[in-house]
């Protein structure tokens, strides 16, 4: 198994109040802000993995997400909000792919005063 922690929550794929302006969610944001975004996310998931990699990166895996957020997301939209996560997982080879034939996906959201997020990642065979 491998247990990761990122210190940031994914952004949503609408928009969203903060601080009293509003914040362009995933779909709105012009594409050079998705791209900065995919890579930072790309980085610090290799700097929680601490540059291990997957033994076996092409066996199916359980992939298990947890949000820790302020406040929580409706479902449709927390799960949107895992394509620069998963990417990320796939541009570090810690998953072959990010398609149904290659992970399971479970998300969770858990309400709190400390945003991040946790990964777990398991072999699903043998």
């Amino acid at each position: 198994m491998i247990a990761l922690r990122v210190d940031r929550v994914p952004v949503g794929p609408n928009s969203t109040f903060r601080g009293g302006r509003r914040v362009p969610g995933l779909l709105r944001s012009h594409w050079a802000a998705r791209k900065r975004d995919l890579d930072d996310w790309t980085l610090e998931i290799r700097a929680a993995a601490g540059g291990i990699g997957c033994a076996r990166p092409l066996a199916r895996k359980l992939v298990v997400i947890v949000l820790h957020r302020r406040r929580m997301l409706d479902p449709d939209n927390a799960y949107g909000s895992l394509k620069p996560v998963l990417d990320g997982l796939r541009r570090n080879e810690l998953i072959a792919d990010d398609s149904t034939a290659r992970i399971e996906l479970v998300m969770r959201q858990v309400v709190g005063q400390l945003e991040h997020t946790e990964i777990a990642i398991m072999d699903l065979e043998g």
